[in-house]
């Protein structure tokens, strides 16, 4: 089962990218499994906002030795990598 508060992160991350990294794309359908990296939804710059956002939104200091690739593969990722910041 899924927590309410893992949906609510989930959700939050998926506004972030549609309302600041997909703002001008229509063509695109997210979902937490859609490859953000592979299919160009996030791009270099898209994961130093995410990161900022992340920072900022959560409250959670990133070290640049956490910033990995797969931490941002998708949705699910971005989100168990937050939890993994709250422990």
């Amino acid at each position: 089962m899924t927590s309410t508060a893992t949906v609510d992160t989930a959700e939050q991350i998926r506004q972030f990218i549609l309302e600041e990294l997909l703002y001008d794309r229509d063509d695109v359908e997210l979902d937490d499994q859609t490859a953000l990296l592979e299919t160009g939804v996030v791009d270099s710059m898209g994961i130093f906002r995410l990161i900022d956002f992340i920072e900022a939104q959560f409250g959670l200091p990133i070290q640049a030795e956490d910033i990995r690739v797969e931490h941002f593969q998708n949705i699910d990722a971005i989100g168990a990598f937050i939890r993994s910041l709250k422990k």
